[in-house]
């Protein structure tokens, strides 16, 4: 896994929600996410996933932080801790939950 699949993976999908354009996550966000965490299995792997997302939402405008918390609930995903752009990747990556 390298910064360039987690960007094929995820994209822009999620743009338009967390930035507030859509009131909902779209399917193909949701798919993203789902695919995402498919494919980070390990603890290092999240990691790495969680530090180029973290990268890239330095390159979107208008993030809104709580709409970023909520997407895991828009989109069924369980997550121990909250999302957020100033997120810690190194101490909660590993903690995903999953269903």
């Amino acid at each position: 896994m390298t910064c360039a699949d987690v960007r094929k993976i995820v994209g822009t999908s999620c743009v338009n929600y967390i930035t507030g354009k859509e009131a909902h996550a779209s399917p193909t966000c949701c798919a993203a996410v789902h695919d995402l965490q498919a494919r980070t299995p390990t603890t290092e792997m999240r990691r790495l996933a969680c530090n180029c997302l973290k990268t890239e939402a330095t390159q979107i405008k208008n993030i809104q932080d709580q709409l970023l918390a909520a997407l895991p609930g828009q989109c069924a995903v369980s997550l121990s801790f909250r999302l957020s752009v100033d997120i810690d990747c190194a101490t909660y990556a590993f903690m995903y939950i999953y269903n």
